[in-house]
């Protein structure tokens, strides 16, 4: 389901709670809440750009978060995302 692969992939960038990951979009802990129970698409309720944010923050492709392909599911390589939402706002900081 959709809400498991966005909660897999906010756990695998070192989000550890909602609210984190929350902070991050600029979006409510209950909207990331909501996202991670839907079950399709339909039920995400994210405007395209916040599912464009989720997968960068969580160092994914939205391709990742949204397929049903269990080959694109989110994987975060060192490469692709920070080891924790700190590590990233201090690289953002020194940009």
């Amino acid at each position: 389901m959709i809400g498991e692969r966005l909660a897999a992939a906010r756990r695998a960038a070192g989000f550890r709670s909602q609210q984190s990951l929350a902070d991050r979009l600029h979006v409510s802990r209950e909207t990331v809440s909501r996202a991670e129970r839907a079950k399709t698409e339909d039920d995400l309720g994210l405007v395209s750009s916040t599912l464009l944010a989720w997968a960068r923050e969580c160092g994914v492709s939205v391709d990742a978060l949204i397929s049903e392909d269990a080959s694109t599911a989110p994987t975060v390589t060192t490469e692709s995302a920070p080891a924790s939402p700190a590590v990233a706002d201090e690289t953002r900081g020194a940009a």
